[in-house]
């Protein structure tokens, strides 16, 4: 039977693979609640139905379009806080992509072996040339915390009048690995001190194979992009 000691020695040596583990759970509960009010409440609007009239799906500018449309603007708005620093990374940061959710050059394997090439703890301009005054552990961690935060906020308020399919992609995105290891890229840095030069989790150098989960992620931020509406104006009231 392990000593205490070997489960301290065991625990410090998988910190990294822990603090996503407990990063995925935390997402799992979160969004797990939020679809069980969605039904939940899909069950109270059934029921109310059946006592009333029916009246056809709401017209374009009743309060129910309206909200619906609202709430695409949040979860949009939401999961652009998360990838809006991949754009200059990449060297996608054009006016034409600022409603988009996804960078044109994301898995280009040009552009890709290009960012693989900068340090992670660096303050390196962008592709684009973009630079911060943090370095890019903390750009990435920084907009994915504030991203997850603004995401689980727009599932708890605006359940009722997201589709399914919405849904269970914002679900898939809460638990992906890839998520997971942006909001811990402080742990990463700070277990791999003794590294000369620490690049980006994304993918295996120098075979460059996809890894960590990013391809998967950028799977479901594509889906998202296409079921989302895409009100121009609206989105830049609520910037």
């Amino acid at each position: 039977m392990p000593s205490v000691k070997d489960m301290l020695n065991w625990i410090a040596a998988n910190k990294d693979s822990l603090t996503i583990i407990g990063g995925i759970i935390g997402a799992i509960c979160v969004a797990g609640w939020t679809l069980f009010k969605y039904f939940q409440e899909g069950k109270g609007d059934r029921k109310a139905g059946t006592e009333q009239s029916p009246s056809g799906p709401p017209a374009t500018g009743t309060p129910s379009a309206e909200t619906r449309a609202l709430a695409h603007a949040e979860v949009r708005l939401a999961v652009g806080q998360i990838t809006w620093p991949f754009f200059p990374l990449f060297g996608d940061d054009t006016e034409e992509s600022s409603l988009q959710l996804v960078p044109e050059h994301i898995e280009d394997p040009s552009r890709l072996a290009a960012v693989m090439k900068i340090e992670v703890r660096s303050k390196t301009p962008a592709l684009s040339g973009l630079t911060f005054d943090v370095p890019w552990a903390e750009v990435l961690k920084q907009n994915a915390d504030r991203g997850a935060a603004r995401v689980d906020r727009a599932m708890q308020i605006y359940s009722a009048h997201l589709e399914p399919q919405v849904l269970s992609l914002l679900f898939e995105l809460r638990t992906s690995e890839f998520l997971a290891r942006l909001q811990g890229l402080d742990e990463h840095v700070e277990i791999n001190t003794h590294v000369k030069f620490l690049d980006f989790p994304f993918v295996n150098t120098p075979d460059m194979s996809d890894c960590f989960g990013f391809g998967q992620f950028w799977g479901t931020i594509r889906k998202l992009d296409k079921l989302l509406e895409r009100d121009a104006n609206r989105l830049r009231r609520r910037h």
